[in-house]
């Protein structure tokens, strides 16, 4: 029986199985026939969820970065401290690809979901807001005066920067070591909160500029 004989079919439903198609078809190749086959419903059904492939596209690709980011958020919730959020906020970041397995070969296929240097990207809002959970986390930490202050937005930046390059390298380009490479990333993170200093410079020497930033 097709669908258009049953109930109204979920969002999450339609996200799901357009997901899945993309990811193993990738954008061009992919249609809407074989998304509509997958739910079992016809192609004009289809149309009342979405107005063409590339609305359906950006709007599942939407879905799963937002469902990346609840499943995220939810263990954060349940870390009572700045630090174990700022560490949580990174490795289970990273560690929910290993099992999301369509969105990473969605990643893969199409790296501009995730860029390194974005320019009028169509995902810009939700990775803003995992800036601003990082931004929120970092400034928990300076107010319980476990992290120094910094200018908190520009350095939430530099993180995801830092964290989406490590997404990049083992997700995307598909490093053939992704064991050596995670340790890379909790290099990384060591070095972040740690810094390189065993001993703390001189008060007053400040930052050293490597660019001039006049």
């Amino acid at each position: 029986m097709v669908l258009s004989m049953r109930k109204k079919i979920s969002t999450i439903d339609i996200h799901d199985a357009a997901l899945k198609v993309f990811a193993e078809f990738g954008y061009k190749k992919a249609t809407l026939e074989d998304i509509a086959k997958e739910l079992n419903m016809t192609k004009c059904n289809l149309y009342l969820y979405a107005a063409n492939k590339m609305d359906l596209y950006q709007n599942t690709v939407r879905a799963a970065l937002i469902k990346w980011q609840l499943h995220v958020l939810e263990v954060l919730l349940t870390k009572k401290s700045a630090v174990d959020q700022f560490f949580t906020l990174g490795t289970m970041a990273i560690r929910y690809l290993d099992e999301a397995h369509d969105l990473r070969a969605l990643l893969k296929r199409d790296p501009q979901i995730f860029p390194m240097f974005p320019t009028n990207e169509p995902y810009e809002t939700i990775h803003n807001d995992s800036v601003k959970m990082l931004q929120d986390i970092i400034e928990r930490g300076i107010a319980e005066k476990i992290f120094r202050p910094v200018n908190v937005e520009n350095i939430s930046r530099i993180l995801f920067s830092l964290y989406k390059m490590f997404i990049i390298r083992i997700y995307v380009q598909d490093s053939a070591d992704k064991g050596v490479i995670k340790a890379l990333f909790n290099e990384a993170l060591d070095l972040v909160t740690r810094g390189l200093f065993a001993v703390p410079p001189q008060e007053g020497t400040g930052p050293v500029q490597v660019i001039n930033t006049a």
